[in-house]
């Protein structure tokens, strides 16, 4: 169109034409050069699997935004974060990369350090899974989680809770107390995932019986009152233990349940208080 008006125009015309065809118009060596390109924000922090948005600001030397400048992304390890053409990022796996927005030759760059999932609890373990106590004792149990693999995990938290309160305690950190005779089961759970452990709890055993006074001296048709203590192991007395008492000559002495003893006639016996099998005695002497 241009060849075909100049051969009809006046020579001044035409070269006034050419002239501002070539230096008026706008081209690519006219646009103003790009000095930084900058990246917000400068660091991210993701978890595997997990996105999150760049974005890349264009400035030239004096500071000014351009807008109508084209931004190229990339990452240095796709292998740990890749990044879309608008800045998107997606963590891939544990690690850290570094993604670049670049614009007619400058560059910002932004770090992005992705963090390993957490280990998934597969199955959780008690140990010991089966307990015998005595009432009032405590021992500690412990959970641990374990992932799919069988590698244990460690750094959970644990719910502890027991089936049967009246029977046996358990504190949030595994103590488990018995209360009295009886059987409770102990669950353990971590993050959704349970354990159990099976708890019986029995008397304290009694190891002796002490009987007071060991000596009773009464006359015939007369009562005298017996007690008889139970002890375990440690010598701590034992409560709300059943006792049996027998006279070794009920013709010289009686006895009662409650440990009363009468004297029947002249003569001496010896009065016995047993308790779970093992027992103590006493000589009452009748006058």
């Amino acid at each position: 169109m241009i060849g075909l008006s100049l051969r009809t125009m006046p020579l001044a015309s035409a070269m006034l034409i050419m002239v501002c065809t070539s230096a008026c118009g706008v081209t690519d060596t006219d646009r103003v050069p790009v000095e930084a390109v900058d990246i917000s924000p400068d660091a991210l922090q993701l978890s595997a699997g997990a996105s999150g948005a760049l974005s890349a600001q264009v400035t030239d030397v004096a500071g000014n935004v351009l807008t109508d400048r084209r931004i190229v992304w990339a990452s240095s390890n796709p292998a740990v974060a890749t990044v879309s053409d608008r800045g998107v990022v997606t963590a891939v796996q544990a690690g850290r990369a570094d993604i670049a927005a670049t614009a007619e030759g400058k560059s910002g760059i932004a770090v992005v350090t992705v963090l390993a999932l957490p280990a998934q609890v597969a199955s959780v373990r008690i140990s010991p899974d089966r307990l015998d106590l005595f009432v009032a004792q405590t021992v500690n149990l412990t959970a641990r989680a374990y992932d799919s693999r069988g590698t244990p995990i460690d750094g959970r938290n644990i719910v502890w809770m027991t089936n049967n309160v009246a029977v046996a305690a358990v504190s949030q950190s595994g103590g488990v107390t018995g209360l009295v005779p009886g059987t409770a089961v102990i669950t353990a759970v971590i993050d959704g995932r349970s354990a159990t452990a099976s708890i019986v709890v029995r008397l304290m055993p009694v190891a002796r019986v002490t009987v007071t006074p060991s000596d009773v001296q009464i006359d015939a048709g007369k009562n005298a009152t017996l007690i008889a203590r139970a002890y375990d192991a440690n010598s701590n007395i034992l409560t709300g233990r059943e006792v049996s008492w027998s006279s070794s000559d009920t013709r010289i002495v009686t006895v009662d349940q409650s440990g009363v003893v009468r004297g029947v006639r002249r003569g001496s016996a010896v009065v016995t208080a047993t308790v779970e099998g093992k027992f103590g005695s006493s000589t009452v002497r009748v006058d």
